[in-house]
């Protein structure tokens, strides 16, 4: 009996967990889920949802669960279509004829008299509870009984091909009804009948390029698509990615200029590309591997370059150190130093020591072990605060610090800026030791702001340049809903996108609408004002056997657009990071330039937005 009661709980393991089953060509089901056919078939078809309830209940009879089930049924299909329309790009009807669809012969005729490429069929079971009998019964039987009903199919999602005829996609859950009886809650509310993210979040998004390449993962050399034109791809630098960093700018010529900070060579490298050819390539830095690179022109034109807290300017073809920084001529040190993009000047953002800026006193408790053996100590500090800086006639201005008399450490999160200078910030706030805390504020610091008056200045210091001017910014709790810590500024109207889910238009924020990629992760994503408060988001989609598929999405008016596959980011090394080489910048002109790693370098190309 043991060995029976152990092999049947190592069932009840993976029966309660979820199924995903991607059918290749030959029919035989592969856990694979790489270039998967189902993305190419654009057209879906729903048919009608299957909703049974076998078994009595006490609540709710068997005649007012069938009066009710056709509606019920009819309800979760519309939101069915809506999830695939919405959240996954496809084109997606309702049905309403049934299909035997284990005969191919019906599903290619489906697929004929409806015009679609795939059919859709979502079938749900609910089971009655279990009575007190029942599980004394089960207990008697060593739970034999619940182990069946766990490895039980109760919600399933099956896609046919229509072409074909086959089942090309399956996602199917498992798990027998007991305790609080589900039937109850969906038969009152249609919404609860079916989890649809669990059951199609899965499912590969709609690729609107037809092009067999996109079955290998890969984005035609040119191609046309519904958001618009995208150029053939470019080799920036052919060396083997790791970890490696990229910014990229765009100058007053249509130039892309590429930054590249390459683990393998350690060295930073400059490429510009202009049209579709690599026209320059200098070495900026050699021997180095920095955490961070941004980039920014300034009112004259020059190019500069942050190398973490090392300042290169370009001048006359050649890339020299700089000791002109804000936070050299105070005579402090600075880490985590960002260039805002598209402001009038250069606007730097850096942090430095708490105590430069005032900031008060901390304890935190740090300690390790437990009961007598725990070690615990205390720490008192004043940590770190954000400053941003603007110039001003004679070199730098007055001083802007994020929180400074809080008792929190803040950093830059996302940040941005317009042609007038107003710069939106995103920025958090942290402490550290065993009680830690964390969380993210919104900041817009308008560019006609005088500077402050005596009172309202902090306690002043020397500095090597003389007083220096402080003044105290606080941001504002980010939106309900507002999690994505990501900034984009539109240049000319000032409206910023915050993450993917809310845009912030003069003083008002409004949510936007359709996010296609509901499983994509915030650091994994980049984006960059289209113009007339349009933006595009370049996201690292989900991992395939080809790499990650790097995916643009546009939002315009408050709704994203269906994604499109640009290319396929992978680099070399079980601890690589291909979203460290990921960057998207835009030109006066509405193009922009993409940039993604591959495991033999890094590559970039230009799109054009379609109208």
């Amino acid at each position: 009996m043991r060995p029976t009661v152990l092999v049947l709980s190592l069932c009840i393991l993976c029966g309660c967990a979820s199924d995903y089953v991607r059918i290749p060509d030959d029919g035989v089901p592969s856990s694979s889920k790489a270039s998967s056919q189902v993305g190419r078939l654009h057209r879906l078809g729903v048919l009608p949802v299957q909703l049974q309830m076998s078994g009595g209940n006490e609540a709710l009879s068997t005649s007012q669960w069938d009066s009710r089930r056709d509606e019920l049924a009819s309800d979760t299909q519309a939101m069915a279509v809506q999830f695939l329309a919405q959240r996954k790009g496809y084109e997606a009807q309702p049905l309403t004829v049934n299909v035997a669809v284990e005969h191919a012969d019906a599903v290619r005729a489906t697929g004929r008299s409806y015009g679609v490429d795939g059919l859709v069929l979502i079938e749900r079971w609910f089971r009655r509870p279990w009575s007190f009998g029942e599980g004394m019964l089960s207990l008697a039987t060593a739970n034999i009984p619940l182990f069946i009903g766990l490895a039980q199919v109760n919600q399933r999602t099956s896609i046919y091909e229509t072409a074909s005829g086959k089942l090309v996609w399956q996602r199917s859950m498992r798990g027998e009804n007991w305790g609080n009886d589900p039937v109850l809650p969906c038969y009152r509310e249609a919404g609860r009948c079916l989890d649809l993210y669990a059951l199609l979040g899965d499912l590969d998004a709609a690729d609107p390029v037809l092009d067999e390449g996109l079955a290998r993962g890969q984005m035609p050399d040119s191609e046309r698509t519904a958001l618009g034109y995208a150029e053939s791809p470019i080799d920036l630098l052919n060396v083997a990615t790791v970890r490696d960093r990229v910014a990229a700018v765009i100058d007053a010529n249509g130039r892309a200029h590429v930054f590249v900070a390459s683990t393998e060579l350690r060295q930073v490298h400059e490429i510009v590309v202009n049209g579709n050819e690599v026209v320059d390539r200098r070495l900026v830095r050699p021997g180095v591997s920095p955490d961070t690179i941004d980039a920014a022109f300034d009112a004259r034109g020059r190019l500069h370059l942050m190398v973490d807290s090392e300042h290169h300017v370009l001048e006359d073809g050649v890339w020299r150190v700089s000791q002109s920084t804000p936070w050299e001529a105070a005579g402090v040190d600075a880490e985590n130093v960002r260039l805002l993009p598209n402001g009038p000047d250069l606007i730097w953002l850096f942090a430095i020591p708490g105590g430069e800026v005032g900031a008060p006193r901390r304890l935190e408790i740090y300690g390790f072990g437990g009961g007598a053996a725990a070690i615990v100590w205390p720490w008192v500090t004043k940590g770190q605060r954000t400053i941003v800086v603007r110039p001003d006639p004679n070199g730098f201005g007055e001083w802007l610090a994020l929180d400074p008399t809080g008792y929190m450490d803040t950093s830059i999160a996302g940040a941005g800026s317009d042609r007038r200078g107003n710069v939106h910030l995103i920025y958090r706030r942290s402490s550290g030791g065993i009680v830690a805390e964390s969380s993210y504020r919104y900041a817009k610091i308008d560019a006609k702001e005088q500077a402050a008056s005596a009172s309202e200045r902090m306690a002043p210091r020397d500095s090597p340049s003389g007083i220096l001017r402080v003044r105290a910014v606080v941001g504002d709790a980010l939106p309900s809903g507002a999690t994505c810590p990501v900034i984009s500024v539109d240049p000319e109207s000032g409206t910023a996108l915050a993450g993917y889910s809310h845009l912030r238009i003069g003083d008002m924020w409004r949510e936007t609408r359709a996010w296609p990629m509901h499983k994509a992760f915030c650091w994994e994503m980049r984006t960059a004002s289209a113009g007339r408060d349009a933006f595009f988001a370049l996201v690292l989609g989900q991992d395939g056997s080809d790499g990650r598929p790097v995916e643009l999405v546009r939002l315009a008016g408050d709704a994203w657009s269906v994604p499109v596959r640009v290319g396929v980011a992978k680099v070399s090394g079980v601890f690589g990071i291909p979203a460290y080489a990921l960057a998207i910048s835009g030109a006066d002109d509405g193009r922009l330039f993409l940039v993604w790693p591959r495991e033999s370098g890094i590559v970039g190309r230009w799109f054009m937005p379609a109208p």
